[in-house]
């Protein structure tokens, strides 16, 4: 949960709702008369109206709407043709068609991170670890894993035939392509007492859905918790801003920017976070991802363990257009508590770790650490492990810790 705090007053607000209002019913008198606007004229209304930032608007008149999206001064907006936001709009629901699975490059071969529960990936038996070598006869190695979920995805039977190395052992597996309900938080407990929770995105059912899984694990007496966080490319900023809210207590979780209101601070108003917690990013945590992140560590609520995250700090308003599109537009943009800028640099990392399939191992062994020695461990101490052996360097004084045993891959 969360609730919004205006932090500088500008002119009065309901003079520019006024606007607003005035401007909408010219629209509308115009329409009912019989005028019809363009494509492009809806378009330019709402960079004119909404856009982050003043533009000059002249350069733009007379440009196709393709034109206009790429000439405007950041890297998000977009146009949505009719079948892209409607694709858009199953994924808010938390529906998807793709095949359910994540990919890193992993020694120049696409690896397996992660397999979503339901879905095709998981249907055909994919399973976490596995290596993929080739889609369709088309071999992979060597490229970006990005090019596999593509084939896959763009597949106009549904069917993708897949060669998979698992221990050593080929093996072939077909993937049928159907739409499932992909639940964007799931969680692992450790026989340890730590619970990992994974959030893959965000979407309208990701705030119930980790709600679900805190009211399953609520009298299980956890010892901490690791936020998974890796390859999480945001999603709806507002189930991010209601999960913080939920994690990080009465705390300030972001800060944002944008033309109508200036600046404002968004403020939690959950129980947060009161057990040992160690947040996992990578470099494609981005959007919404980052928020979470950023609200976690400036609160210090738990440390962040991996590394700089994507960095886009923007944030996107859909517009739906008079021909079934969207218009994604800038609308404003978003800090962490502190007021850092996110855009372009991301959050840093408070330890730096890059193997990926052990990760959550010793995220395990820093929480473990934490009890071992309470005196000693914090979350403002200086902590820092050594990949290569089970120990953790705290203060530069070396302590042996245990490790969590993960019940499957």
């Amino acid at each position: 949960m969360a609730i919004e705090q205006n932090t500088i007053k500008n002119s009065p607000f309901y003079v520019k709702k006024l606007i607003s209002i005035i401007i909408l019913l010219i629209f509308i008198v115009a329409t009912s008369n019989g005028y019809a606007l363009t494509l492009e004229e809806e378009v330019l209304q709402y960079v004119k109206g909404r856009y982050y930032q003043q533009l000059n608007m002249e350069s733009y008149t007379g440009k196709t709407v393709n034109e206009i999206v790429h000439m405007l001064p950041d890297r998000y907006s977009r146009y949505l043709s009719p079948s892209e936001f409607q694709k858009l709009l199953q994924g808010v629901q938390g529906q998807s068609t793709e095949i359910g699975m994540e990919l890193t490059n992993y020694n120049g071969i696409a690896t397996v991170t992660y397999v979503f529960p339901n879905s095709p990936a998981a249907q055909a038996g994919i399973q976490p670890e596995d290596q993929l070598l080739s889609v369709n006869g088309q071999t992979i190695v060597g490229t970006n894993p990005n090019l596999a979920i593509v084939l896959m995805n763009q597949q106009e039977t549904g069917r993708a035939n897949l060669v998979i190395r698992r221990d050593n052992k080929l093996l072939n597996l077909e993937v049928i392509s159907f739409a499932y309900s992909r639940q964007s938080v799931t969680s692992i407990l450790l026989e340890n007492k730590i619970l990992l929770v994974k959030i893959s995105g965000f979407n309208n059912n990701s705030y119930q859905e980790l709600q679900n899984i805190l009211n399953t694990y609520r009298h299980h007496n956890l010892k901490g918790y690791i936020i998974d966080l890796r390859n999480n490319t945001g999603g709806t900023v507002q189930a991010a801003i209601q999960i913080a809210g939920e994690l990080v207590g009465n705390n300030p979780i972001m800060q944002t920017v944008d033309r109508e209101r200036g600046k404002r601070i968004l403020y939690g108003n959950g129980p947060g976070l009161t057990k040992p917690t160690v947040v996992l990013v990578n470099n494609k945590t981005a959007s919404s991802a980052e928020i979470l992140t950023a609200a976690i560590k400036d609160n210090n609520k738990g440390i962040i363990f991996g590394d700089t995250t994507y960095g886009k700090g923007m944030s996107q308003t859909l517009f739906p257009l008079s021909n079934g599109g969207a218009l994604s537009l800038t609308t404003s943009e978003y800090l962490t508590p502190s007021g850092t800028k996110i855009e372009a640099k991301g959050v840093q990392f408070d330890y730096k770790y890059t193997q990926f399939f052990d990760q959550s191992y010793r995220a395990g062994a820093m929480i473990d650490s934490f009890y071992l020695y309470p005196n000693i461990w914090g979350f403002n101490t200086i902590v820092t492990l050594q990949p290569d052996r089970n120990v953790v360097v705290v203060d530069w004084k070396k302590h042996l810790a245990s490790s969590p045993k993960i019940r499957n891959k």
